[in-house]
């Protein structure tokens, strides 16, 4: 309810001030002997773009709030290992150790996402399964 009056609030002021410009700008049309056809169609096509420029940047906005939607996790769902994916010669014999770390991490990284664990916690399991997986090699 905030945001939208703070919106209400900035289109108020806007037109408050548009209205002043406008009639500040009729001053000086008169004040320069413009034809009153010519200024009205001026302030028209000013207007026009004024609202088109406004539409374009609500739909940034809304694109921008889609987007970034889109690159957040899906709750329960786990990416797939990558450790599956080693070739059967490459595989070492801490294979099975890797893939559990491997999974702890995913879990871990869930756990952060869903905001069951604070930062700190994230950062010294992660610390922790990083440094248990580097000693295996």
């Amino acid at each position: 309810m905030k945001f939208f009056n703070h919106i209400k609030d900035f289109f108020i002021d806007s037109i408050t001030g548009a209205v002043d410009g406008i009639a500040a700008l009729f001053m000086y049309f008169i004040a320069i002997a413009m034809r009153g056809e010519t200024a009205v169609a001026m302030l028209i096509a000013a207007a026009a773009s004024l609202l088109l420029l406004i539409a374009a940047l609500i739909l940034m906005l809304i694109q921008s709030n889609s987007n970034s939607k889109a690159d957040r996790p899906k709750r329960g769902r786990s990416p797939k290992s990558q450790l599956a994916k080693i070739e059967p010669e490459v595989k070492s014999k801490n294979l099975d150790a890797l893939m559990k770390i491997e999974q702890d991490m995913l879990a871990l990284k869930e756990r952060y996402s869903t905001g069951r664990i604070t930062v700190d916690n994230y950062k010294k399991e992660t610390k922790s399964l990083y440094d248990s997986a580097k000693a295996l090699n």
